[in-house]
């Protein structure tokens, strides 16, 4: 596969946007996930998507100044996507713990009437 150098900086763009999804999702996210097994996920899932992305009309911004604002709003959309997936989560994690509070109250409920029925009959 011949790169030219327009079609690696789109996928240099593509790799820091999932790179940066990837550091913040809360799966991969955790510190007991090494670093090189993060980057490594990120690069084979910027491999599998820059084919489908690829578009021959593309023209990269000729400055350094103007590549680096877009490799910012990469950085900038990929965060904010790791976000929302950390949102997620944290609503779903919210939702669990309430439903096991509920669900302590009623178990506890049933173990006091228990008992109080046993105090009742003198036990």
């Amino acid at each position: 596969m011949d790169l030219s150098i327009s079609q690696f900086q789109l996928f240099f763009l593509v790799f820091i946007r999932i790179v940066t999804m990837v550091v913040l999702m809360p799966v991969f996210g955790y510190r007991g996930i090494p670093n090189q097994a993060k980057i490594g996920l990120a690069l084979f899932l910027a491999m599998l998507i820059f084919p489908i992305i690829q578009d021959p009309k593309a023209a990269m911004p000729p400055g350094v100044i103007s590549f680096a604002l877009l490799v910012g709003k990469e950085v900038l959309t990929g965060s904010i996507i790791g976000f929302a997936t950390v949102l997620l989560f944290i609503g779903v994690q919210m939702s669990g713990r309430n439903v096991d509070i509920q669900m302590g109250f009623g178990i506890a409920k049933v173990i006091e009437t228990g008992r109080a029925a046993c105090r009742e009959r003198g036990e």
